[in-house]
């Protein structure tokens, strides 16, 4: 079975989506939140296979939140919903990752019919998208001084458990007990967490 969680401000938005989503029996969801940090807090290291993200979240740094959720959570794979056309967010959004996008319009029929093709590991993107990405790719051939965004370097098993529990707001000492290393070892990992996910503060992780 899937599991789903969704990633929303809008507090209607996302308990509407859950209620509707909760009679498909083919997926599970196990969260609903308002931020990363509510979002990491509430799964306590469970798996989530998909992550549904309205585009209300964090919208002026949505391409590091996106990268920040694939580093904590490797695995999961994020869809976007909630796309306007020409939206260069959502752009942004797809070149940090994002394996679908769809238009704010989509009806439920796609809403559900893309988390089974991401589901299956397949991409998909509304064609407003698509059109996007053409004009972005575009711009990206004839830009000589852009450089192309780049993904943050993975993190290794325990730097992603550290700068997990961190973002749930523990203290070093906290962590330290909590993985059963001292606590220069967790801040040698912070830090590289820090260095490879091109952060400075321990805010930035939350």
């Amino acid at each position: 079975m899937i599991q789903l969680s969704i990633l929303s401000n809008s507090r209607l938005c996302r308990e509407a989506v859950a209620a509707r989503l909760a009679s498909e029996d083919w997926l599970q969801v196990v969260g609903v939140a308002a931020t990363v940090y509510d979002l990491l807090l509430g799964v306590q290291g469970r798996p989530i296979n998909i992550l549904l993200v309205y585009l209300d979240v964090e919208s002026a740094v949505g391409r590091d939140v996106v990268w920040n959720i694939k580093t904590l959570l490797p695995a999961t794979r994020v869809v976007v919903f909630g796309a306007q056309e020409g939206d260069a967010e959502t752009v942004r959004w797809i070149e940090a990752g994002a394996m679908a996008c769809l238009a704010a319009d989509a009806s439920w029929t796609c809403l559900l019919e893309t988390l089974r093709c991401v589901a299956e590991g397949r991409v998909t993107y509304a064609p407003e998208v698509v059109g996007c990405m053409a004009h972005r790719i575009g711009e990206l051939q004839h830009t000589s001084a852009g450089v192309k965004p780049t993904a943050a370097e993975p993190l290794s098993d325990r730097e992603t458990e550290v700068a997990q529990l961190i973002a749930l707001g523990l203290l070093n000492k906290q962590v330290a007990r909590r993985l059963g290393v001292k606590r220069s070892t967790v801040k040698t990992h912070l830090r590289s967490v820090f260095r490879k996910l091109h952060v400075k503060r321990r805010r930035d992780l939350i």
